[in-house]
């Protein structure tokens, strides 16, 4: 129960009655502790799969659907020469040299056609060879790679 209480004044400006409001709060309280429930499960799974994530043998970058890097891992960090900055990032700016590149054209596709692509190519900014997965989401596209120089 929530309960607010006020004091009613007469003409003389002295209390004359007490006026009590009683609701009900129940749903309210139910509905905000399932609601801090889901958060919580929410970032225990997240945190699981961070922890997935950082454990691959895989180098992993995510990007939105406009392209914009939401996520990588250490290994993607340390291999495309990253940091933090560069999430929220337009991936194509981030390394502008690959923007009409295979990568790019093998990307866009899989983009466009919602289908998985895998790949082997160079990447001639770091002088490496990459085996590529990229895999679309509802959300943008996850990319696996690995140096395979």
């Amino acid at each position: 129960m929530d309960v607010i209480t006020a004091p009613v004044f007469g003409a003389s400006d002295k209390p004359i009655r007490m006026l009590a409001i009683w609701r009900d709060v129940t749903e309210a309280r139910k509905a905000r502790d399932e609601a801090e429930a889901a958060r919580h499960e929410a970032e225990r799974l997240a945190e699981r799969l961070s922890a997935v994530l950082e454990s691959t043998m895989d180098s992993v970058l995510v990007v939105d659907r406009s392209w914009r890097i939401s996520y990588f891992n250490i290994k993607a960090m340390r291999l495309l020469q990253l940091d933090e900055h560069a999430i929220g990032l337009d991936l194509w700016k981030v390394f502008p040299a690959d923007g009409n590149s295979v990568f790019a054209i093998e990307f866009r596709w899989a983009m466009a056609d919602r289908s998985n692509v895998s790949f082997e190519e160079y990447l001639e900014p770091r002088g490496i060879w990459l085996e590529m997965h990229a895999a679309p989401t509802s959300e943008g596209m996850s990319l696996f790679f690995r140096d395979i120089t």
